[in-house]
């Protein structure tokens, strides 16, 4: 269902003029990191489907990965550590339906113990900035 969602969205134009707004502000390797979580987050936000946080991020941003010759590796590990790590803490996700009907708990009850969920985001921006730092010295 989430491919053909994408299919839909793409044959309809309205994820590419996104990426090209943004692709306007990408300027270096360490702002594209950045980028690529706030994008992964967004669509996260938007789509409630983890599927989709993983395809469209994929799909868009590994072109630009690829422009700005940054293995796509550090794409793969920001999808991981932003996108999907965060689904079961929006409570609009079907995740965090999930994990409600199952616990019988609201979102908002379970976000303290779901630490790694708000964690791994906390660590790609702190890798960005480290990153980013290692750039500007070479």
């Amino acid at each position: 269902i989430s491919t053909g969602l994408t299919g839909i969205l793409q044959g309809a134009n309205l994820i590419s003029p996104f990426i090209h707004k943004v692709r306007k502000h990408i300027h270096s390797q360490g702002n594209l990191l950045l980028s690529s979580i706030y994008i992964c987050v967004g669509v996260c936000l938007l789509t409630c489907s983890q599927a989709l946080t993983i395809l469209i991020p994929a799909q868009y941003l590994g072109p630009i990965y690829d422009e700005f010759s940054l293995d796509r590796k550090h794409l793969v590990r920001t999808i991981a550590d932003t996108g999907i790590i965060i689904v079961p803490i929006i409570p609009w996700n079907l995740n965090a339906i999930m994990v409600t009907s199952l616990l019988g708990v609201k979102p908002i009850e379970y976000v303290p113990y779901s630490f790694m969920c708000l964690l791994l985001p906390m660590t790609s921006i702190i890798y960005y900035f480290i990153k980013r730092r290692n750039l500007n010295e070479n």
